[in-house]
């Protein structure tokens, strides 16, 4: 504090004032943050105090531009506590663009209250650091557990840039690897390539994708657990301590089931690196927030949908969310990939007149196939003239389809009140499989 105190009287004619007082809790913070400091930065105290200096007069002159811009007051000769040792980091009053553009994603209710709850975090952490109190702070180093497709890429992205406006890490940079690029092929390799990846990360966010597959005891039958899995896992756990001021952020993400099973085994180092208790829970798209994406993605690239294609879109997208490892964002990516070929197909069969350059998808872009029939009982009346076949099943399956028109009418989901199980009689000129592929194609 008495080298601050000097520096003051060395660098400014007139007589310098701090908020607080050269004695007071906000140069004692400095001072503090100085000394812990010490360890992560090279050079004598003078050196690392000027280069500290520096960062409060660069503040100071632009909190002086903005009060001058504005035509407010502001004294020359006044250095703040915001110019000491940064902006408070209260949520209430925190906005960047990184932070702006996480609330404006559809969804994600879970990971933005995580986040709301670690930056009240480094705002608890300011008030002890002045109250002189030591910081808690939190490790960076986070686990993005959910299903793929919910955006876990964009927010570990938009995290940097929350740490780094932070002052938190010294970089906004994202590296992003999958397992299997850590995993070697012979004795050594898993550990020089893991620790190759972590030091060029220093100062990062690195994203390690599927990490669950870095469980050793992924693979059961192997008789014992993978030696070059263990060798990565080992070797994150030595290079990697997720403590205060480490300056590294590595993120990893999976499904939740298989990465609590690697936590649980692999190295007990590595839950403690990565605890599930402060883990980032990514939920599934629910339909109506997939319709939210659509309409967003459409509109990004400038594209048009008729109100029937996007009643088959998301009809497709209702089937698809029944499947096991569904895609969310990304299988609307995927649907609207699929229509843009689609539709590069049908623009080539048009007529010059009929060429325009404004895309707009129909339904058989979405479903060549024009599987979602509104005339169903028609539909049916074909497929059993198909099989040659006048049997009650044929009147089954129309009464089948007006009770799904009239549920869906009263705005509810036909599936939740219509039977799944059949059985079907084998008689004279009625053919089982044929009848069965036609509930099938039916139920679609």
């Amino acid at each position: 504090m008495a080298r601050l105190e000097s520096w003051s009287k060395e660098h400014f004619k007139e007589t310098m004032t701090l908020e607080g007082g050269f004695k007071g809790p906000y140069a004692r913070t400095f001072a503090a943050r100085i000394a812990e400091n010490e360890k992560k930065v090279k050079g004598t105290i003078e050196e690392r105090l000027k280069i500290e200096l520096k960062d409060v007069t660069d503040r100071q002159v632009l909190r002086i531009g903005i009060a001058d811009a504005r035509g407010a007051e502001a004294d020359p000769f006044k250095i703040s506590k915001e110019d000491l040792l940064g902006e408070e980091p209260d949520i209430g009053t925190y906005e960047t663009d990184a932070w702006r553009e996480l609330q404006g994603m559809i969804g994600l209710e879970d990971v933005k209250a995580s986040m709301r709850s670690f930056i009240n975090g480094t705002l608890l952490d300011f008030h002890r650091e002045i109250d002189g109190y030591k910081p808690l702070r939190p490790g960076l180093c986070k686990l993005f557990l959910g299903p793929p497709g919910t955006g876990k890429t964009t927010v570990g992205k938009l995290f940097g840039k929350v740490l780094c406006g932070l002052g938190m890490l010294s970089s906004e940079d994202f590296v992003f690897k999958n397992a299997t690029d850590f995993i070697g092929s012979f004795i050594g390799h898993s550990e020089k390539q893991t620790k190759d990846i972590i030091r060029g990360a220093k100062g990062k966010v690195l994203m390690i994708d599927e990490a669950y597959m870095l469980d050793p005891h992924r693979n059961k039958s192997a008789g014992g657990p993978d030696p070059f899995r263990q060798a990565v896992i080992d070797t994150i756990v030595g290079e990697v301590q997720n403590s205060p001021g480490e300056d590294l952020c590595v993120i990893m993400c999976g499904y939740k089931e298989p990465m609590e099973r690697m936590l649980e085994k692999a190295n007990p180092g590595l839950a403690r690196r990565f605890p599930l208790a402060d883990a980032f829970m990514f939920q599934e798209y629910s339909l109506e927030q997939l319709a939210q994406v659509l309409d967003l993605k459409l509109q990004a690239e400038g594209l048009k949908m008729t109100d029937d294609a996007k009643s088959v879109a998301l009809d497709t997208l209702k089937l698809a969310k029944q499947q096991a490892n569904f895609g969310n964002g990304g299988e609307v990516m995927n649907l609207l990939g699929r229509a843009m070929a689609r539709y590069r197909t049908r623009f080539g069969e048009m007529t010059p007149e009929e060429r325009t350059g404004i895309v707009c998808f129909q339904p058989v872009d979405i479903d060549p196939k024009q599987q979602h029939n509104p005339d169903i009982e028609k539909a049916i009346e074909e497929w059993f003239k198909e099989l040659n076949e006048v049997t009650d099943s044929k009147t089954r399956f129309q009464s089948l389809a007006r009770r799904a028109a009239a549920i869906r009418k009263t705005g509810r989901d036909p599936a939740s009140s219509m039977p799944f199980h059949f059985m079907i009689k084998e008689t004279q000129g009625a053919d089982p499989v044929k009848i069965a592929k036609k509930i099938a194609w039916l139920y679609l």
